[in-house]
């Protein structure tokens, strides 16, 4: 209980932190240094695999890291059903929970470059529905990540892009909610 209050609290201060904008430069230095780790171990599979390799969907929302990828052979496909063999590397942003299984029980070699804080988020979400609580995902609903955390709770979820959406949502005894790590500055 004690670990769902501070997880709790940590993903209200980060939300705060991201609806304060403060200057670029120190915006989440801590997702940057994952962002980093994620390009840092597609460069590695690079570098140490003669196979094909994978990312499903962009490894990061940045243009000139994918360029580089796709200069060194990675290809980036839309779907598990488009690797038959070869290496996947998951994105920073994590899979959904039935695209994980696929590759599971396929001869897929992984590469899990999923955040930290993304595998915190989806662990967070499902904890909260084993105890009975209302998850709300606080992000944007199309986004890879925010799908992936839902995918992990198996029950009717409410995404929001606003707190404010809270209140229309309706009233129940317990509700979590749970934050996308990434967010734009917009």
């Amino acid at each position: 209980c004690n670990m769902m209050i501070f997880c709790f609290f940590f993903f209200l201060f980060v939300f705060f932190l991201m609806i304060r904008r403060p200057p670029r430069s120190t915006l989440f230095p801590y997702t940057t240094l994952f962002r980093s780790r994620a390009i840092r171990m597609a460069f590695e599979t690079c570098d140490n695999d003669n196979g094909t390799i994978f990312t499903l969907g962009q490894i990061i929302h940045n243009p000139q890291v994918v360029e580089e990828l796709q200069k060194k052979g990675v290809k980036m496909v839309e779907s598990v059903e488009e690797i038959s063999c070869g290496t996947l590397i998951i994105r920073s942003h994590g899979i959904t929970r039935e695209e994980r299984a696929r590759v599971d029980e396929s001869e897929i070699k992984i590469v899990d470059a999923t955040c930290p804080f993304v595998k915190i988020a989806q662990g967070f979400a499902r904890t909260l529905a084993e105890e009975g609580y209302t998850v709300i995902i606080l992000g944007d609903r199309d986004h890879p990540e925010v799908k992936s955390i839902k995918s992990y709770l198996g029950g009717a979820v409410d995404v929001i892009t606003e707190l404010e959406e809270i209140p229309n949502r309706g009233r129940s005894k317990k509700a979590g909610i749970v934050a996308q790590t990434t967010q734009t500055q917009e």
